[in-house]
């Protein structure tokens, strides 16, 4: 399966399993979540201070480390 964030999401699990729209959701879902630095953002606003912004694999994933009260 690939989803992209931009552009059109490619589902290959969509094809594979013959369930398109739960593979469609999944996209669409990863396309509404906050980018790292967004979300960065809203943990500080909360009070938060953010230790760490990693991407994981080329940038599938990432590692937001937080710490309250700084």
């Amino acid at each position: 399966m690939v989803l992209h964030r931009e552009g059109s999401p490619v589902s290959w699990g969509g094809l594979i399993t013959g369930n398109k729209k739960a593979y469609s959701y999944l996209a669409e879902s990863i396309g509404k979540f906050p980018y790292p630095e967004e979300l960065a953002k809203e943990f500080e606003s909360a009070g938060f201070s953010t230790l760490k912004l990693r991407w994981l694999f080329p940038r599938i994933a990432f590692l937001l480390l937080l710490r309250k009260g700084r």
